[in-house]
């Protein structure tokens, strides 16, 4: 497993851009895509770095990709 740095840029990688990551901002939370080694303390650290706000809370969640369908199936 390797270890991300403490550099913001390389914790935090996207804002996730979807309806429900906008729903969400109406309310006051952000969602990010994050590099898959970085914890919530890393998490929390780059995003009061970046943003120069004070974190309240930090969820992480794994989100498994869809599967890929091959060839022609009928």
């Amino acid at each position: 497993m390797t270890s991300v740095t403490t550099d913001p840029g390389q914790v935090i990688l996207a804002p996730v851009v979807s309806e429900k990551s906008y729903a969400l901002i109406a309310t006051g939370r952000y969602t990010f895509r994050i590099a898959k080694s970085a914890h919530k303390i890393q998490v929390r650290q780059a995003i009061e770095a970046l943003f120069d706000v004070k974190v309240i809370d930090v969820k992480i969640v794994n989100v498994r990709p869809k599967p890929k369908r091959r060839g022609a199936h009928l």
